[in-house]
């Protein structure tokens, strides 16, 4: 059986160890019904109307992944601030931060309505609503303390008195509303994670309960990598389809 941290493509193997350790499900899913045949491709089944559903599918959970890489990254990023130019980075980090969630939320969602799983984006609605607090807004009011970033916690989906929201004035959020970033960060990192492998769960559940896929999870537990097995940049397309043009200029050593 193909392993992510082998033979997925780059991003994937780079990954691996700092993210995947905490959405294994991912792996499980992309080794039962995904898999890459080392030219940035899915493993084929021979049947044109299954491989075109999987493709579809193949492609919103790499963008899922994507963006929880993004989400890892600006959880390390500097948080201490110290210039103006650093603010600016900080306070763009966060914004990304929210929209990365807001990206997961919707490729979920449109992974449920090709599985026919209309709830599947439901544990993630908190996520999307505080996304809408920060991307559709005034900007959110925030503190140095000790020359760390620090915030407000924001409104969900659930009306909360206690957290910011739009229609609040910055005047009205106090230092005890505050908590540093690094910390805010974590914690909704973690709650992701750990709605995502809930998440994958539904969504390996539900291709092996479908007949007509049965016989893809049957095929990729048995499939085995070739020799020839492309570890390029080029796999960075994977679960694509899409041609190597773009990016056959540049050096394979690139992110590895």
């Amino acid at each position: 059986m193909l392993e992510l941290k082998l033979h997925g493509d780059v991003l994937e193997r780079k990954y691996y160890e700092k993210v995947v350790s905490q959405f294994s499900v991912y792996e499980v899913f992309w080794q039962k019904f995904i898999g890459n045949d080392g030219k940035a491709e899915i493993i084929k089944s021979g049947n044109i109307s299954i491989d075109s559903f999987r493709e579809e599918i193949a492609q919103y959970s790499y963008t899922i992944f994507e963006s929880v890489v993004c989400l890892y990254r600006i959880k390390f990023s500097n948080t201490k601030i110290e210039t103006i130019e650093e603010y600016i980075e900080a306070n763009n980090n966060f914004i990304l931060f929210q929209t990365h969630c807001g990206r997961i939320r919707d490729c979920v969602g449109k992974l449920g309505t090709i599985l026919g799983l209309k709830d599947l984006s439901n544990s993630l609605n908190d996520f999307y609503q505080m996304r809408n607090n920060v991307l559709h807004g005034k900007k959110i009011p925030f503190a140095f303390i000790d020359n760390f970033f620090a915030l407000p916690h924001i409104e969900g989906e659930n009306p909360n008195v206690d957290l910011w929201k739009d229609k609040l004035k910055w005047s009205e959020v106090s230092e005890k509303d505050l908590e540093f970033i690094d910390d805010i960060y974590e914690n909704l990192y973690n709650t992701m994670l750990s709605s995502l492998n809930g998440i994958y769960s539904q969504i390996l559940t539900c291709v092996r309960d479908k007949s007509n896929l049965k016989v893809i999870v049957t095929k990729m537990e048995q499939y085995s990598p070739s020799e020839d097995y492309d570890y390029t940049w080029s796999g960075m397309i994977n679960n694509h389809s899409a041609t190597y043009r773009l990016i056959e200029n540049l050096s394979g050593s690139i992110g590895n």
